[in-house]
């Protein structure tokens, strides 16, 4: 593993289809950084969901789904007849191969959704919309500019500042506890910022 701190642009950034056409996706990071999508062991993405149609399917993938839009998702397990309503930062930790239809009862949402191939690593998703001081830790954090303006402050001699805007990603890898906590600074009035957190269980590692 090699310490790199990398500020991706949201122009950077390709959109493909999914979700049977119903939604357009975003990939953000993965390992390998040119893995497929049949051997990756890591990928994080955003989604705009536009219309309702089933989840697509991921054979040995766990998934967290995080919604970030303002408008609720419905996840119905279709096999189960059984309904799940996220609303803003609402979660669900899954198998990619459930077989879920998503529905849209107030219209277009967003996801910011983190997979990993199964026994080969694990992860956790969270929100940031607040200052504070964000312990980092071994491995791969991808922090993603939702909404507004954020401030993200290192020591000196890793680059000091970046600033993030909306769409805006930062992949940090790294492989020791660092000695300092990243400052993180909202610029905009309701800014959010997706936080997720990836490592690969020994005999995984880079």
């Amino acid at each position: 593993m090699h310490d790199t701190i990398r500020l991706i642009h949201a122009h950077e950034l390709a959109s493909a289809p999914c979700h049977h056409d119903a939604a357009i996706t975003r990939q953000l990071a993965q390992y390998p950084a040119q893995a497929s999508a049949d051997d990756f062991l890591w990928r994080v993405s955003t989604t705009d969901i536009r219309q309702d149609g089933p989840l697509d399917a991921w054979v040995d993938i766990d998934r967290i789904l995080l919604v970030t839009g303002d408008t609720p998702l419905c996840l119905t397990h279709t096999e189960q007849q059984r309904d799940t309503r996220l609303d803003y930062g609402g979660r669900l930790y899954f198998a990619g191969e459930t077989p879920y239809r998503a529905t849209l009862p107030e219209g277009p949402t967003h996801t910011f959704d983190l997979m990993f191939r199964r026994k080969q690593g694990h992860g956790c998703v969270d929100l940031r919309t607040r200052e504070q001081q964000l312990p980092l830790r071994p491995g791969d954090t991808i922090l993603h500019c939702l909404r507004g303006r954020f401030r993200a402050s290192f020591p000196a001699h890793l680059g000091g500042e970046r600033l993030l805007d909306t769409g805006d990603t930062l992949h940090i890898t790294l492989d020791y506890v660092p000695f300092f906590k990243l400052g993180l600074t909202p610029l905009t009035p309701g800014a959010r910022l997706a936080d997720a957190r990836l490592n690969l269980y020994p005999g995984d590692q880079r």
